[in-house]
């Protein structure tokens, strides 16, 4: 532990290899608990007694974060190289963390140690200036050391008469600090009066701001030594009514058009807006109030009422009259995983696909679970408990004195539907959900297979379809999932045809995309332009040493369809050119036609 002089506060030195093996230790963890386990790592391994305060945890928590990049880019690296000798010098450079502790913070049995261990670090400064003493009483050590002050006096009069200091840098005046120093000295000004006027808190006193003068240039500035999380919210002078009435606003404006923190905080320094701090404060009270409760999964999953839930927008349909008196109503299951960070999630909504001009829209999707865990047969059917019981029982509603039946489907993406009906992977033996046709027979073009019955085990159903009242007949899969991954693989055949061809003219592969040599790559990328495709649709894999085009969505594929012919003068030389393109047309056909079935469109997602 080391003394800051008479300073109300001391250094303790930590070891950064120390720290290094905390972050890596618990790169699984969080940055607050990893802020907890290094502080209680540090009083274990150092042997001090201290409390920890929101201070010393936003120290810890700001050191961790510069570190923690340096580590996260060194496990990155595959070989190493520049990120190895970057961590190498840090550690060489610094080799310890001072990290500050006030003397109020430690507690009583802390105290008493550190005030020994600065007993002892006062006895060495006394014989240092015991020494001290001794040399300047030496006549020749005191001339040596005149003559070298006065050279540097004078190397200092010089340059300040130049208006330069050094080579490099410019002149500057001393009250005109950069930016980043000016924080620097504000930091260490906030820290200093934190410490002196921590005995306040005892009498019940906060200091929450400071002015400060500038001696020589009389300027005036204001210190906040309260944290920003802490700060009261600048309440206007209008009345209480009107300022609630401003926030929810604000709150509807900033949710309605995605506005972020940064960009509200930005607008409302310059304008008289309702700041973050406010909104977050009425936040609670404005949000709607949606009734949810928790899976009977281990796992964390919220649900909501799907009974309630159609019986508002049944409601809602009838008096617009999308839904006509005695009419089944037709409700979609569907479900699809994401992973977002290291947590795999997956939402499951409904849709009422009688009102068929906006079932598509994503406003019509109405989530009714939301699970934190993985895309699987077990883990869906342990969540979905209570709702696959509500679509059993709940399959009809009385409005107004009329009664209307329900009718429930299930579509989603394969991978959704082969879990939800029991089934195994897209590459099993008998992969399709609808007949018992055999994987290594999908090539046939007329091929004969009975239908399948859900439920009936063999023929690569291994389990029980998770909601049983639903039959096979009503499972749809999702056209648009269809349409986007198979031109995805036919748009890559046709580019690997356009490889091999320019590779056979120029006789060996390219290091990089050059038009001037792959002249058929070229010309595709002129399509493409020429159909509306924007920006740079061809980039060049140095892994596979091939041009590749970037992933096109639905509606460029679509403008990609339109120059088939153009796209098949290139690819004709080759002996599978004809048949590539020849695929995507039969396919666009078999597209359109599925689509072309009643509520089709609808029970596609959008």
């Amino acid at each position: 532990m080391a003394n800051a002089g008479n300073m109300a506060f001391s250094f303790l030195n930590v070891s950064l290899t120390f720290v290094t093996y905390i972050i890596t230790k618990h790169l699984d963890k969080t940055p607050s608990q990893v802020t907890s386990l290094l502080f209680n790592a540090i009083c274990q391994q150092y042997s001090v007694d201290i409390i920890f305060t929101p201070r010393l945890q936003s120290a810890i928590k700001s050191y961790l974060y510069r570190a923690n990049g340096i580590i996260s880019k060194l496990k990155k690296s595959k070989r190493g190289g520049k990120q190895r000798s970057i961590f190498a010098a840090w550690l060489d450079k610094a080799k310890c963390w001072q990290m500050k502790i006030l003397h109020a913070e430690f507690t009583k049995t802390g105290l008493l140690d550190t005030i020994k261990n600065l007993t002892k670090e006062n006895g060495k400064m006394a014989r240092l200036k015991q020494k001290l003493k001794k040399v300047v009483q030496n006549s020749k050590c005191l001339d040596r050391l005149k003559e070298k002050y006065k050279n540097r006096a004078r190397r200092l009069s010089m340059l300040l008469r130049n208006k330069q200091i050094g080579r490099r840098c410019a002149w500057r005046n001393k009250v005109q600090y950069s930016k980043r120093h000016a924080k620097r000295l504000t930091k260490n000004v906030k820290e200093e009066c934190q410490a002196r006027l921590q005995f306040l808190d005892s009498w019940g006193v906060q200091v929450r701001q400071i002015t400060i003068k500038d001696m020589k240039s009389g300027q005036l500035s204001n210190i906040s030594i309260v944290e920003e999380t802490e700060e009261l919210c600048n309440i206007s002078e209008s009345s209480e009514d009107e300022l609630l009435q401003k926030i929810n606003l604000a709150i509807l404006v900033k949710d309605a058009h995605g506005v972020s923190d940064d960009t509200w905080n930005s607008l409302a320094s310059i304008s008289n807006l309702p700041n973050l701090t406010q909104i977050k404060k009425q936040m609670p009270e404005s949000e709607i109030n949606i009734p949810l409760s928790k899976t009977k999964s281990s796992k964390p999953g919220v649900q909501r009422d799907i009974k309630e839930l159609l019986k508002q927008e049944i409601a809602h349909l009838v008096s617009k009259g999308l839904i006509g008196e005695g009419q089944t109503v037709d409700v979609k299951i569907t479900g699809d995983g994401t992973i977002v960070g290291h947590w795999h999630y997956v939402n499951v909504t409904c849709t009422i696909i009688n009102d068929e001009v906006n079932a598509s829209k994503a406003s019509a999707h109405h989530p009714i679970a939301i699970l934190c865990d993985e895309e699987k047969y077990g883990q869906l059917k342990e969540h979905l408990v209570d709702i696959v019981q509500d679509v059993a029982s709940f399959t009809s509603v009385e409005i107004d004195g009329v009664l209307y039946n329900i009718q429930y489907y299930i579509s989603g993406d394969y991978k959704f539907l082969l879990t939800i009906c029991g089934m195994g992977a897209a590459n099993s033996k008998y992969p399709c959900v609808y007949c018992l046709i055999q994987s290594s027979h999908l090539h046939i073009a007329n091929p004969v297979s009975q239908p399948r019955q859900l439920g009936q085990k063999g023929h690569s159903c291994v389990r029980d379809p998770i909601f049983k009242s639903i039959p096979g007949e009503y499972v749809a899969f999702d056209t648009l999932h269809m349409y986007l991954r198979i031109t995805d693989r036919l748009l890559k055949k046709i580019m690997q045809i356009l490889n091999e061809l320019d590779m056979e003219e120029l006789g060996s592969q390219c290091r990089s995309y050059d038009p001037n040599k792959m002249k058929r790559c070229a010309l595709m990328e002129d399509i493409l332009e020429r159909a509306g495709v924007r920006g740079a649709a061809l980039n060049y894999d140095k892994e596979t040493k091939l041009v590749k085009c970037r992933d096109l969505r639905g509606p460029e594929k679509q403008k990609v369809e339109k120059v088939l012919d153009e796209i098949e003068k290139l690819v004709e030389s080759h002996a599978h050119g004809h048949a590539v393109v020849d695929a995507w047309r039969k396919f666009r056909v078999l597209y359109d036609d599925v689509r072309s079935f009643k509520r089709a469109d609808a029970l596609s997602s959008s």
